[in-house]
């Protein structure tokens, strides 16, 4: 019997510019050296930005004082447990 696989017919070269040396894409992007002050706030304001924007529909009926103060400690927290040393990230 035939393996249907055998029947494809592929190309006996790629262009090195297409593939790479290692076929992995060749081109890098340059990483800046960012200081951690900056970084850490940062991502303090996008966390606080998508809290304020998750909440605001849910929590209408706090004061403007009160919500501020629960979006300040959600953010507090959300920081404080991707500092945790060891800890595993990304999805459970």
């Amino acid at each position: 019997m035939l393996n249907p696989r055998n029947l494809i017919r592929r190309p006996t070269t790629t262009d090195v510019t297409a593939r790479g040396v290692d076929c992995k894409n060749t081109e890098r992007k340059e990483k800046k050296p960012e200081r951690k002050g900056e970084n850490a706030a940062s991502r303090e304001d996008s966390v606080r930005k998508d809290l304020t924007r998750r909440l605001k529909s849910v929590c209408a009926d706090l004061s403007s004082k009160e919500f501020e103060v629960l979006v300040g400690d959600m953010t507090r927290e959300q920081l404080r447990g991707e500092s945790i040393p060891g800890r595993k990230l990304g999805p459970c």
